[in-house]
């Protein structure tokens, strides 16, 4: 069986896989099925799908360094990575995902006895080619949303701290100019005393 086909057909048992991987990430902490799998069968089928778009040498090339077809909304890879984040995984955990799903659909479909052919070796190329493409837009988008949250965060701590520190640089401007005048009079007073 074709690996495209494979996947379609056995999304459920890799998605069990995916779970119990993904369960393990967050050691006690338990996140539900529907969380687990959050976008998972999306990711999957559009990989299966493109597994069986006809594309040029460039396009593969292309792909196989990150750059595929960008899409005008968010992709399912990318959507996983912010619900990853949100629930508490760092960039390490989120990506690990990746690694796994592609060694679980691999083993699965090896252990269905697959006739091994060039046909099914380009499969095999493409499928690495998707999980690539679907790592890097996770990727991408996570780090992101870290460097969005931590700008945000920045310019609500710069904004906190602006009133105290303007309010002890005035203080610090009165008291210059307090000793200034101060040392204005005592100069005064001792010049006075000596005409006198």
């Amino acid at each position: 069986m074709r690996l495209s086909k494979f996947i379609l057909s056995n999304l459920e048992e890799i998605l069990t896989e995916w779970d119990s991987f993904a369960g393990t990430i967050l050691p006690g902490k338990q996140l539900d099925t529907a969380k687990l799998r959050n976008d998972a069968a999306e990711i999957l089928t559009t990989i299966a799908r493109d597994m069986e778009t006809p594309q040029t040498a460039k396009q593969q090339a292309t792909k196989s360094k990150g750059g595929g077809p960008k899409t005008a909304h968010e992709t399912s890879a990318e959507k996983h990575s912010l619900v990853r984040l949100g629930q508490g995984f760092n960039q390490v955990q989120a990506l690990s995902e990746f690694g796994a799903l592609r060694a679980t659909v691999i083993r699965l479909w090896m252990s269905s006895s697959p006739e091994i052919d060039d046909s099914a070796m380009y499969q095999l190329i493409r499928f690495n080619e998707g999980i690539d493409q679907a790592l890097s837009e996770s990727a991408a988008r996570f780090m992101q949303q870290i460097e969005s949250s931590r700008d945000f965060a920045i310019a609500v701590l710069a904004h906190d701290l602006r009133n105290p520190l303007n309010a002890i640089l005035s203080s610090a401007q009165l008291l210059q100019t307090t000793e200034s005048i101060i040392k204005g009079i005592c100069t005064n007073k001792s010049i006075n005393h000596a005409r006198a």
